[in-house]
């Protein structure tokens, strides 16, 4: 004991020692405020379903990762279902190499609660699928704009495929292009309203950044087109055949999810 002491006494060490804990406490301190100001890279690597309440994201969510719908329908969710997806079609893949794995959160689509959801799973999100119902567009125009502009500001830089969902009944539905052409009218209202209400926000708020952001340049129309490093794509979608309450038959494209995981494969 005396021998490795030294020339030291008992206090020298003690100090020493207290020294090196107090210079470990200071990194750990500083680790820590580094993690919780965002410091630390959060890996890109999760799907998000998003869209309002009955638009079909749990079905969908269902047929990506199991092949068909829920055998006991679905309810409307209070918190969001996590899962993972194999993916199929996968760019560039080889038979022997074994199906990479895709996660996914299904938000649910009650209005009270997906703009916080959102904004609380929007750093790992790699790609957003934004489900909605064609039928119901028509009523719910203003609501399915306000969510996607949300979705927009508040995931930068994600590709987004907006499935338009029972196309299958042609005779009500929306179609994909008219849908589009619809939400880019409505974007131009919700930045006519936002612009007013920008100077006034915190800029360190990031709930009333929410609904204060304005997308593309204001007093020019929108486009969706004009977002190159967020494209956003319209396809048409049937999930399930509304007379048989079954998977859709997949003879065309809108009606299985083969489309689907090509776009999901090719921003792997």
């Amino acid at each position: 004991f005396f021998f490795i002491l030294g020339n030291h006494t008992i206090m020298d060490v003690l100090q020493i020692v207290g020294v090196l804990v107090a210079l470990l406490i200071v990194a750990v301190t500083v680790y820590l405020l580094r993690l919780r100001a965002g410091g630390a890279t959060v890996a890109r690597e999760t799907a998000l379903l998003i869209g309002p309440a009955d638009g079909g994201k749990t079905t969908l969510l269902a047929l990506l990762c199991t092949g068909e719908p829920p055998r006991r329908g679905t309810v409307t969710s209070m918190a969001p279902h996590r899962t993972a997806c194999l993916l199929k079609h996968s760019a560039g893949s080889k038979p022997s190499n074994p199906p990479k794995t895709l996660p996914m959160i299904d938000i649910p689509g009650h209005s009270r609660l997906r703009r916080q959801l959102i904004i609380s799973h929007a750093a790992p999100c790699k790609v957003v699928l934004f489900v909605i119902d064609s039928v119901a567009f028509a009523d719910e125009m203003s609501d399915v704009a306000e969510l996607l502009y949300d979705t927009m500001v508040v995931i930068p830089d994600r590709p987004i495929l907006v499935v338009c969902n029972k196309q299958d009944l042609f005779f009500r539905a929306s179609k994909p292009d008219v849908i589009q052409t619809k939400l880019e009218a409505e974007f131009n209202v919700i930045q006519k309203t936002r612009a007013g209400t920008l100077e006034s926000t915190d800029a360190g708020d990031t709930t009333a950044r929410f609904g204060s952001t304005i997308l593309g340049t204001e007093g020019m129309p929108f486009k969706f087109a004009d977002h190159p490093n967020q494209p956003v794509e319209f396809i048409p979608f049937v999930a399930v055949d509304t007379q048989a309450k079954a998977p859709a038959d997949s003879s065309s494209d809108s009606h299985d999810t083969k489309r689907i995981f090509k776009w999901l494969a090719q921003h792997e």
